[in-house]
């Protein structure tokens, strides 16, 4: 583009540069009729072969632009269909960007396509939710263990005296049975004594 854009440049800097060098059609005219006619009467007059050789120059010159011209709506039209894709090269470049950008600022998070401030609050939320959840966990479980440390204790302290209360019962059975031994012998003692 820019090597189509300095040729054009240095295009017109030559046609400027020549044309300042050459001498208009208005100017070859005036020094034609200044230096090569004559007057009679209210006439001008010029000989064939002088006018027919204006009219050559005349010709070459405007043939000459015509080229020009021709040339130059060729560069034109050539230089306008590169700025139409060029033009189209940079909307679909931008189009590119665009939905590069789209997708930079975008995630797919458990298949859902969102930006990045949303996925970060969700996140958050979820990091948030958890940590309450680890939370109310651990209360649980402190809580679970100090009434099982107690229901622990209770049973050990039940157990103790259940112990306790069984050998008591024991002793005194066993105290029982002795003296009912001793009244049943005591009885038979008796009985056989009389």
């Amino acid at each position: 583009m820019f090597r189509n854009i300095a040729a054009l440049c240095m295009l017109m800097f030559f046609t400027c540069h020549f044309a300042v060098g050459q001498e208009t059609i208005d100017d070859q005219f005036q020094k034609f009729y200044e230096n090569n006619t004559s007057s009679w009467q209210e006439y001008k007059l010029v000989k064939t072969p002088k006018l027919q050789e204006f009219w050559k120059i005349a010709s070459d010159t405007v043939r000459v632009k015509n080229e020009e011209i021709a040339s130059l709506k060729s560069e034109i039209t050539s230089l306008n269909g590169q700025i139409s894709s060029l033009t189209a090269k940079l909307a679909t470049i931008e189009g590119e960007l665009t939905l590069s950008e789209t997708l930079n600022e975008s995630i797919t998070f458990i298949g859902i396509e969102m930006n990045k401030a949303s996925y970060n609050v969700i996140v958050w939320l979820i990091i948030f939710i958890l940590a309450v959840a680890v939370g109310v966990c651990y209360y649980m479980y402190t809580r679970s263990n100090r009434v099982t440390t107690l229901s622990r204790a209770s049973l050990d302290a039940l157990d103790e005296e259940f112990k306790e209360h069984k050998d008591n019962a024991r002793e005194i059975q066993v105290k029982l049975k002795r003296e009912l031994q001793t009244a049943l012998n005591t009885i038979h003692e008796n009985r056989l004594n009389h």
